[in-house]
């Protein structure tokens, strides 16, 4: 589960076990918590957007940037796990 607060922080929880919560880590959680950085240590900044799949979160901050967490076809290219907020470039 993701939730966006009217001031824009991005709170989630549940299962986690491809750390598609962004939190850092595969644990499953039972209350919200704060995603507070991207995978670069750079705040995340105000969310507008959220949505999820299975595997993976996508969320939309302030200025249009899309970043995602987790783990398959989530805009990286990429197998591996992604624990923290990744940005995704477009090169359209």
């Amino acid at each position: 589960t993701a939730v966006v607060s009217n001031d824009g922080p991005l709170f989630t929880m549940g299962l986690n076990i491809y750390g598609q919560l962004g939190l850092g880590h595969t644990e499953t959680t039972f209350y919200p918590n704060k995603v507070l950085y991207d995978e670069d240590n750079n705040p995340l900044g105000k969310v507008t957007k959220v949505g999820c799949n299975v595997t993976g979160t996508f969320i939309i901050v302030e200025g249009g940037n899309l970043y995602s967490c987790g783990s398959g076809d989530i805009g990286h290219g990429e197998i591996d796990l992604i624990k923290l907020p990744k940005k995704i470039y477009d090169q359209r």
